[in-house]
Order: C-alpha cells, then structure tokens, then sequence
C-alpha cells in the first residue's frame, strides 16, 4: 500500500490519528531480536504479496482492538462520571435533610423520636457510600504510580488532596469526589492523545542528558537523545513506569519524533510496540 502524506504545517486531528495509527499498526514480527540485523529478503513477489496481505490483516485487528479499548474505556469513565454526580446528589440531599432534622430536634417528643430515626437512616446511608467511595481512592492512588511524568505534573495538585488513609480521612464525601473525578479527567484526556515532550533523562550510564519523548497515550512511549545514539522504550508495568534502554531504535524514534513535530514529511515508521 502507499504511503499516506500529509502537509508538513498540519497539526490536525487527521496527523495524530494517522501516526497513532501507523506505529501501532506495526507487526510485532517487525522487532529484531537482540539487535540482530535482518537476513537480506529473498522472497519471490508472490510471497512478498501473500506477506503484504497478512500484515494488513494484523494491521486491521489490531485497530479493531485499539477501538474497543478506547470505547471500554469511556464506556467505563461515563459510568463513573455518571456513579459520582449521584452520590453527589445524594449527598446534598442527605445534607439537606440532616439540617431539616436538627432544626426540628426541639420540637415534641413524638416528632423528636421520628426526626432522630431518620437522622440515624441518613447516617447509615452517608456512611455506606463513604464506604464505596474508599476503594474508588484506592484504586486512583494505584493508577497514579502507573502514569507517566507529563501526567503526573498535570494532576499533581490534585492527586496531592487523596487522603493518605481514606478509611480515616474526615474531609467532606463531595470534595472528595471531585478530586477523583478531576483525575480520571485528566487521565482519559491524555490517553487519547499524542505527546511529545522534552525531559531530562538517565541514559543508563549514570549521565543525564536531555531527550526527545513521544507519548502515546498512557500505553507506551519513546525517548532519543539529540545526538541519536541513545533510545529508549517506557511502558506501564503492573505498579509503576517503567523505561529500558533500546538504543537499536534511536533512529526510527528520532524520526518518528521529527514527523511528527512536522520537521519531517510523513511516512510510516518501525516501532516496537507492544499491546497487552
């Protein structure tokens, strides 16, 4: 297939769903094993076609998985999203209700014994969907050491307001929720993208030196240096980002990096990439 082009000054959303699509796409088969170089290819047309056809079969589903991870995943968010403004919802109903309760707490014993059952109902209830709302903290806090550092800066102040301990934490169920739902945001919104960034990296030899990064998303990235000698690969582990060294594909970074900040035509570049 030919190769598609795109005009050097256009940074629309076409670049960034092409690129994403064009690394992604790649064959895994495409990894030299250990750096090894490639045996020289002596296929026949034929077998060069059949092998066309099977990669853009690869091509396809691997875009068909790509697809359904993204709507899982706001599929997921909208149901959160949809989850919290209902709590919260609940939750200024409940403190609505509690301060009715207690205006009419001075009133005759019949209806102080009624008004203090409900108070006792409202507080059972506040207190299960605190209980609901702790492993929500949980498993944010969890995600958080997953993510990369651009992400990290953006939601620094606010993964800063997650209580340390949520089973202890007395800060208002509303604020709370916000704060969850702030970083969830800005989760989702950078996963859907494209970055590229420059950081300050260790290249493994205990120097630090400057380097290009290329993000896709929150699943996987790549950093060269400027003399394009170093590489490397960062993917999300279990707990945690993680980097290792791949200098055997310094050169294809740096120019996926340069095509992509428009210094380079379009055109399709080798990348490892791996989908879990």
């Amino acid at each position: 297939m030919n190769p598609m082009t795109m005009q050097p000054n256009d940074r629309s959303s076409r670049l960034t769903s092409w690129f994403a699509a064009a690394m992604l796409a790649l064959p895994a088969t495409i990894v030299a094993q250990d750096g090894e170089a490639q045996p020289t290819d002596t296929r026949t047309p034929a077998e060069k076609i059949e092998n066309t056809r099977s990669t853009l079969s690869e091509w396809i589903e691997v875009r068909r998985l790509i697809s359904k991870e993204k709507a899982d995943w706001v599929v997921g968010r909208e149901i959160v999203t949809q989850r919290i403004e209902l709590v919260k919802d609940q939750i200024d109903s409940l403190k609505s209700k509690t301060e009715e309760t207690r205006s009419g707490v001075t009133k005759t014993d019949e209806k102080k014994a009624k008004l203090t059952d409900e108070l006792d109902e409202i507080t059972k209830t506040e207190a299960s969907l605190r209980e609901k709302l702790v492993p929500l903290e949980v498993r944010t806090k969890q995600l958080i050491a997953r993510l990369p550092s651009p992400i990290l800066d953006t939601i620094g102040p606010l993964s800063q307001q997650l209580p340390a301990d949520p089973e202890k934490s007395d800060r208002p169920i509303g604020d709370r929720l916000r704060c969850v739902l702030g970083i969830l945001n800005e989760v989702n919104r950078f996963h859907s993208e494209i970055t590229s960034t420059t950081e300050i990296r260790d290249l493994g030899n205990g120097n630090a030196s400057e380097v290009d990064v290329l993000y896709l998303g929150i699943s996987q990235a790549y950093y060269v240096n400027a003399k394009g000698d170093a590489a490397g690969i960062g993917r999300a582990t279990a707990d945690a980002w993680e980097w290792k060294p791949a200098n055997q594909y310094a050169a294809a970074i740096q120019k996926a990096i340069a095509i992509f900040r428009d210094k380079e035509k379009a055109d399709f570049v080798r990348l490892p990439v791996r989908i879990d």
